[in-house]
C-alpha cells in the first residue's frame, strides 16, 4: 500500500488519521502523500518505538504527529477538515465516534475477519437512513494470501 494509491481513488493531498498506529509503519511510510499525518496509539512502548523510528526515516516530516492516547482521541486531532480525512483503523469498538467524524474514507486492517465484519455490519445498521454518511463501497483484500 502507497501513499500514491490513496491519490489516485481520489484523495487529493487529504489528511490521514491512523487510530492505534503501533510502531508507525502507515503513518511513516505513507507520511508523503498527505498534507498532515496523525497516528495515534495507546501502547506508551508502542508510541515510543514509531517516534524512533519517523526519527530514521528521511521521508518523515513535521507534518507527521505521533501522539498518545485511545482511538477516541483520534477524532479532536483533525476535527479542522474531516471531509478531507482518511483513517485507518485495525478494529473499531466505538463506530458511532467514527461515523459522526465523517471522513472521506476508512481504511479498515484487521487480522480477525470475524471482528471485522461485526464492525462493517454495525456501521451498516448505524447508518440506515443515513444519506450522507452510508457505506458507499466496500473491498476485500486477503493480506494473508
Amino acid at each position: 500500500m502507497s501513499a500514491t494509491w490513496f491519490l489516485r481513488v481520489g484523495h487529493d493531498r487529504a489528511h490521514l488519521v491512523d487510530s492505534y498506529c503501533g510502531a508507525g509503519l502507515f503513518v511513516i511510510s505513507l507520511s508523503s502523500g498527505f498534507e498532515k499525518i496523525v497516528g495515534i496509539e495507546h501502547s506508551q512502548p508502542s508510541i515510543a518505538s514509531a517516534k524512533r523510528n519517523a526519527q530514521l526515516d528521511p521521508t518523515s516530516s513535521d507534518r507527521t504527529s505521533l501522539l498518545f492516547g485511545g482511538g477516541c482521541n483520534i477524532f479532536t486531532t483533525v476535527k479542522d477538515s474531516p471531509g478531507q480525512t482518511i483513517v485507518i483503523i485495525d478494529s473499531c469498538k466505538r463506530n458511532e465516534l467514527l461515523l459522526n467524524f465523517r471522513c472521506s474514507a476508512v481504511v479498515y486492517v484487521s487480522c480477525n475477519f470475524h471482528t471485522q465484519v461485526r464492525d462493517i455490519w454495525t456501521i451498516i445498521r448505524l447508518t440506515e437512513g443515513d444519506g450522507e454518511g452510508r457505506l458507499k463501497t466496500l473491498r476485500g483484500f486477503d493480506l494473508f494470501p
